[in-house]
C-alpha cells in the first residue's frame, strides 16, 4: 500500500476489521474524509485461483461487510507479482488502492531483476501480515521416491535422465527453494519456469515433468 496521511486511513482500525473485533473510530479533524467512502481497489499480482488470490477474495469480502465498501480484486499476473506491484506502486496514495504482497515482489525480485519500476521499501507501507504458508516439494507418479530422503538418493543416482522442478517463474520462492535444496544436498534438480503453477499440472501427472 502507498503511504499515506492518517486522515485518510487508520492502520489499526483496517487490522481490527480483519480480526472481527469492533472498528475503531477515526482520530480525524470533522471536515476529514472517512475511509472508505467509496470502493477501494485490491490488486492481486497474480492469476485468479491460485492461493494469493483465494486468500485476498476472503479478505475483500470480510472487508466489505465491515466497512459498507465494495472492496473489489484485480489480477495484475506477471514477472513474479513485478506487474501487479509496479501498478499499486503508481496509484494515487489515497488509500483506495491496496496491494496483496508475496515475497517475490515485496523482498526477493529486487535482487533478481536488473531494473523495476518501482521500489518495495519506498513505494510501500506494510499494513497487517495476512498469512504465511510452507512449500511443498510434490512428485510425478511416474517416478519412484515417495519422501524426501528418497528424492535426494534418487536424484543423486538417477542415470534414466534428468530431474526437472517446476516453478511460478525465475526468483520465485520455489525456484529459490529448487536452488537452496541443490546446495544443500549437492543435486542438480532442474528448473522449468511456468507462467502460473497450474500450467505445471498436467505435465507433472505425465511425467514430462518430474517435480513441483
Amino acid at each position: 500500500m502507498k503511504p499515506l496521511p492518517d486522515r485518510h486511513i487508520s492502520r489499526r482500525r483496517f487490522i481490527s476489521a480483519l480480526g472481527g473485533a469492533a472498528a475503531l473510530p477515526l482520530a480525524a479533524p470533522a471536515s476529514a474524509e472517512t475511509w472508505p467512502s467509496r470502493p477501494v481497489t485490491i490488486i492481486c499480482p497474480f492469476t485468479a485461483g491460485l492461493s494469493t488470490d483465494i486468500l485476498i477474495r476472503l479478505v475483500a469480502a470480510a472487508l466489505s461487510d465491515r466497512f459498507g465498501q465494495n472492496f473489489i480484486v484485480e489480477n495484475r499476473p506477471g514477472a513474479n507479482g513485478n506487474i501487479g506491484a509496479a501498478v499499486a506502486a503508481k496509484a494515487t496514495p489515497d488509500g483506495y488502492t491496496l496491494l496483496i504482497g508475496t515475497v517475490g515482489p515485496m523482498v526477493n525480485n529486487k535482487f533478481m531483476y536488473k531494473a523495476m519500476t518501482f521500489d518495495p521499501d519506498r513505494d510501500f507501507t506494510p499494513i497487517s501480515l495476512l498469512a504465511s504458508s510452507p512449500l511443498f516439494i510434490v512428485g510425478s507418479p511416474k517416478i519412484p521416491p515417495t519422501n524426501f530422503k528418497e528424492l535426494v538418493a534418487y536424484a543423486k543416482g538417477n542415470s534414466g535422465g534428468r530431474l526437472n522442478a517446476g516453478t511460478v517463474g525465475i526468483g520465485s520462492q520455489a525456484h529459490i527453494t529448487i536452488e537452496l535444496v541443490n546446495k544443500l544436498a549437492g543435486i542438480s534438480i532442474g528448473h522449468v519456469p511456468y507462467r502460473v503453477t497450474t500450467q505445471a499440472l498436467p505435465d507433472l501427472i505425465s511425467g514430462d515433468l518430474q517435480l513441483a
